[in-house]
């Protein structure tokens, strides 16, 4: 099957119907942002799990997969133990990143995680400007925040005033 770019190859709380085996090109899990090269296989989790599509896929880039429908999936597994296992295996280390990923990101949300943050943050900050000539003004960007030579914590789609130099972007 061919995908050109933007396509879909199938939609979250879709019931699965296939698996797809990614012979090139790019796909992307749009609410994990996890990116199949050529040689990867997607959709198998849901059927193994006997579950809806709990992600959307669409072509990255244009790709050439290889499409097995449902039975015929479920038929190799039945008939090769041995491959179900690992699909298996590779399918709970998916599922433990997945949960660890998104306590990581609950806990970036909430009061204590921003407080050790941006303690990480203030302390990096310190050790920059620790090794660079003092100057009159200085501002370290990190991912969605700016902390200034004095401490204070801004966002950093706020504009910085004119002057400030950044020591680095991330």
């Amino acid at each position: 099957m061919r995908f050109d770019k933007g396509d879909d190859v199938f939609l979250k709380g879709q019931k699965p119907r296939e698996v797809f085996f990614n012979l090139g090109g790019v796909l992307l899990n749009v609410e994990t942002n996890r990116v199949f090269q050529g040689g990867c296989t997607i959709g198998q989790d849901d059927i193994l799990y006997q579950r809806d599509r709990l992600h959307t896929v669409v072509a990255e880039t244009e790709c050439i997969t290889m499409r097995m429908d449902k039975e015929d999936f479920e038929t190799m597994l039945k008939e090769y133990p041995d491959i179900k296992s690992k699909f298996l295996e590779e399918a709970g280390v998916r599922s433990q990143m997945e949960r660890t990923n998104k306590m990581i990101r609950e806990s970036i949300y909430n009061k204590e995680g921003k407080k050790i943050i941006k303690k990480f943050n203030e302390y990096t900050l310190e050790k920059h400007l620790e090794s660079m000539p003092q100057q009159n003004s200085y501002s370290l960007k990190y991912k969605d925040y700016v902390f200034r030579k004095s401490n204070e914590f801004v966002l950093k789609d706020k504009r910085l005033r004119n002057g400030q130099q950044h020591l680095w972007s991330g």
